[in-house]
């Protein structure tokens, strides 16, 4: 719910910024789901929404690794399916001049609201210029130190 609420201020603050400084073109970059369109749209100059996700579902098969949050992620499940019944995700899948999706579940959720410009980017992989690179050693004094920006998720 409050990202609903939090979609609206950024609609309002984006036709602030609109009238403004005259955008030639929107895009929506956050971790938002298919299954939660943004409004931004709305602006009436081309928009680009993604990369997006949030169109998997776990298989049945995996219940027993829930446990407890089987019934949760049927929740999930159902809202995903039904996403692309919606009105809003219809509206903002056609008025997409590109949806990047990041996932092949987001693709096929994204062509069955209609929408035409959408394009296969995965977020995971490795550049293909990397690919047979043997990377340095590192020396066995330096320990490895790995960096996350963001909050951990307890919600799920």
């Amino acid at each position: 719910m409050h990202y609903l609420f939090w979609q609206r201020a950024v609609l309002r603050e984006a036709r602030r910024q609109h009238l403004r400084h005259n955008f030639d073109l929107v895009h929506h970059l956050s971790w938002g789901a298919i299954s939660a369109p943004p409004l931004v749209w709305r602006l009436r100059i081309p928009f680009v929404w993604g990369p997006v996700g949030g169109g998997q579902i776990a298989p049945a098969a995996f219940r027993r690794y829930f446990g407890l949050r089987w019934t949760p992620e049927l929740l999930r499940t159902l809202r995903v399916k039904m996403a692309t019944f919606t009105p809003n995700l219809r509206r903002t899948v056609q008025e997409s001049a590109l949806i990047l999706s990041t996932n092949p579940e987001t693709n096929s959720g994204a062509k069955s609201g209609r929408g035409s410009r959408v394009c296969f980017f995965p977020n995971i992989g490795v550049p293909e210029q990397l690919v047979g690179y043997t990377p340095e050693t590192r020396p066995p004094d330096r320990k490895e130190i790995n960096h996350s920006l963001g909050r951990p998720d307890d919600s799920a």
